[in-house]
């Protein structure tokens, strides 16, 4: 209707309908040796086609009413080869392969548990006192140096100096802890740049899993990175501290997790007077897809408490 009005012609729909009714059909000829078959909609949930073709000519040869897809060969055709065109393999592939993946979750957990216990070394954690990361030959693993302490850029304290190494029954590679303590001087970095206003670079060391948790000193705890980025982006705009250091109490790590336990400094000058609060601070990483990221912390406020010999405070 719309053809024939765009040209000119005045003409009723069941005009049109009796004429292209009225048409000849094609010429019989000889069957298809290739019949695609195919189902659709005519309305989605209610009323279904099958139109078959002629792969040859690509003409169809019928319309029928209803779904009349089978698996197999057909009755009428028992020397018929059934084949599935490239798209509805992937398509169909695609649609169940998830399915399969769920029905089988708790296989896969199983799977990725065994070989957990695999990997996991023999020796114990790696824990040190106040040598936090130092090796039990008392050299730093990146630089060498013996009686290794830093204390540049504020960035914090690993000291090597009246301390005790636990070496572990199974030896680890200067690299493992090389890298880690790498990690750790970033985190202290970040925490520096945090503490003064800026929260982004501490952040970018974060975990984005569902499980990283946060209990800060204002109260409360936060999980997941929607709530700790929230919360860490708001505490890095009343901080503003002008330094930010750390002695480190002890630290450990394995192949897979990593803690600190820290007690952080910081200073700043409010109307000519220095200002210092001080933090306890334990925090725990864990290596995701090769690389270390923070993923819990919890930091309070360091208050002193004496306790006479009968628990009274």
């Amino acid at each position: 209707m719309r053809l024939a009005a765009a040209l000119g012609a005045a003409v009723h729909r069941g005009t049109l309908l009796r004429l292209v009714l009225g048409l000849p059909g094609p010429a019989a000829s000889a069957a298809p040796d290739v019949v695609g078959v195919d189902d659709f909609t005519l309305r989605r949930g209610h009323i279904y086609a099958t139109v078959l073709v002629d792969a040859a000519t690509g003409r169809a040869i019928d319309v029928l009413p209803g779904r009349h897809l089978r698996r197999g060969r057909p009755r009428r055709a028992p020397g018929a080869i059934q084949v599935a065109d490239r798209w509805h393999l992937w398509h169909n592939l695609a649609e169940r392969t998830p399915k399969a993946v769920a029905r089988h979750r708790a296989c896969l957990k199983q799977i990725a548990a065994a070989a957990a216990d695999r990997q996991r070394p023999s020796g114990p954690m790696r824990m040190a006192g106040d040598t936090a990361g130092i090796l039990p030959s008392g050299r730093h693993p990146a630089t060498g140096n013996e009686g290794y302490e830093h204390n540049g850029s504020q960035t914090g304290r690993i000291s090597a100096a009246g301390g005790e190494v636990m070496e572990p029954t199974a030896g680890r590679p200067d690299a493992d802890a090389a890298e880690f303590l790498e990690f750790l001087e970033r985190c202290h970095d970040a925490l520096r740049q945090h503490t003064s206003g800026n929260p982004r670079p501490y952040l970018e060391l974060w975990s984005h899993a569902d499980d990283v948790s946060l209990m800060g000193g204002v109260g409360g705890h936060q999980v997941g990175i929607d709530e700790v980025s929230e919360l860490l982006t708001a505490a890095a705009k009343t901080l503003n501290y002008e330094t930010w250091s750390a002695e480190n109490l002890v630290t450990g790590f394995d192949d897979t997790f990593g803690f600190t336990v820290e007690l952080e400094r910081l200073t700043r000058h409010i109307h000519g007077e220095t200002e210092e609060m001080r933090l306890r601070a334990t925090s725990v990483y864990r290596r995701e897809d090769g690389a270390w990221k923070v993923v819990h912390r919890h930091g309070d406020s360091l208050m002193t408490v004496e306790i006479d010999p009968e628990g009274r405070r």
